[in-house]
């Protein structure tokens, strides 16, 4: 019998103004990366799609709701009431054509002090929840849309095509944590390759399976002459558990060679489907430079429309070269894949033509400033 995908809300759990669904998406390892959706429903907000959130095998996750007010209630005390319902779609694509699997409405209820829950077997302690869950990705779907319906998950299309965002609950706030609780050369690895003479390092503090395609993306653009650092997730599942926070980054020889650096290019992978690179960094100088090169050749280079994802922070890794500024590139979903044959690790070993032209065009960019 054909495997079949599914889909099995198991619990839920709230925190102030927060929801937390923890979902689990099952299906043929072929059958992904799909995109899992969620709507929620009440009697004040109607019917609402929220920002989808793209699975690239099957795995459980836990989508956050932020801002429930818009969902609340008075019920005739000084509290409100939140209470609704839930549905989560899944779908092969953002055509959002053929469903692949539902869960179908859900109610929850809880009141503004305090929280109430008609179903006892569903455990309603986030902090516990938080922790049941810290290896699981973790997604944001604060963005509530008001748009006509058409099935779950359309928001997309209301969202202008911006990088969706994977918010993760950080297991480790520094490089000593990770390192007394994970193993090097099993979990994890370090790559640092210094260059004689090179006064450029490229990094991808993030790679291997935790943010795909960023090592590949790295190593093409330090070629043979720039110095090279890169921490990388080595899981066979799981490596987003190995994300260290960018302003918290310190793992020991990457940070040495990023801070015998003159000039740093740090290389990030984004959410969205829309082929992007989101620039940032203090070295406003050498960003700009390398922001021509790929406009040229009609790349779409913008600025993060989050302030905290501009890489403008003293503390972030790009900024802790000799200067104190560098270059933070973050590059979509929709822009890795096309370097692969896909994001998989076996797709990664198979890059395309893009891969080459889009670090040719980064190290045109290093050379206009004079940094290759």
């Amino acid at each position: 019998m054909a495997q079949v995908h599914s889909l099995a809300l198991l619990e839920w759990s709230q925190a102030c103004s927060l929801l937390a669904f923890a979902v689990s998406v099952r299906g043929p390892e072929d059958g992904f990366p799909a995109l899992l959706g969620v709507s929620v429903r009440s009697r004040r907000a109607g019917e609402v799609d929220l920002s989808p959130q793209e699975v690239e095998h099957p795995e459980t996750m836990v989508c956050l709701v932020e801002r429930p007010e818009q969902l609340g209630d008075v019920d005739g005390t000084t509290r409100l009431r939140y209470s609704g319902e839930v549905t989560f779609a899944l779908w092969p694509d953002k055509t959002y054509r053929s469903e692949l699997a539902r869960i179908p409405w859900r109610g929850w209820e809880y009141l503004s002090c305090g929280s109430h829950n008609p179903d006892e077997r569903i455990e309603h302690d986030f902090t516990a929840m938080r922790e049941r869950y810290a290896s699981k990705p973790f997604w944001n779907a604060r963005r509530l849309q008001r748009t006509p319906r058409r099935g779950p998950v359309q928001a997309e299309e209301s969202l202008n095509s911006q990088a969706l965002e994977r918010t993760r609950m950080d297991v480790y706030a520094e490089f000593a944590e990770l390192d007394a609780a994970e193993r090097e050369a099993v979990d994890f690895c370090v790559r640092v390759v210094r260059r004689e003479n090179a006064r450029t390092v490229v990094l991808a503090p993030h790679g291997g399976g935790i943010e795909p395609g960023t090592s590949e993306v790295a190593s093409k653009i330090a070629d043979d002459d720039l110095s090279l650092t890169i921490f990388e997730g080595i899981k066979s599942t799981g490596n987003a558990r190995l994300y260290i926070a960018s302003t918290n980054f310190d793992e020991p020889r990457c940070l040495e060679l990023v801070q015998a650096a003159d000039h740093v290019v740090a290389i990030h992978g984004g959410r969205g489907e829309e082929p992007v690179t989101f620039l940032g960094g203090r070295d406003t100088r050498l960003g700009q430079h390398i922001c021509v090169e790929l406009e040229r050749y009609g790349y779409n280079v913008r600025a993060h429309g989050t302030p905290e994802l501009q890489g403008m922070a003293a503390t972030n890794i790009c900024n802790r070269g000799r200067r104190g500024a560098g270059v933070q590139l973050e590059l979509s979903s929709g822009l890795r894949e096309t370097f692969f044959e896909s994001l998989t690790a076996a797709g990664r070993r198979k890059p395309t033509y893009e891969l080459t032209k889009f670090a040719g065009l980064v190290r045109a960019g290093l050379r206009a400033a004079g940094a290759l």
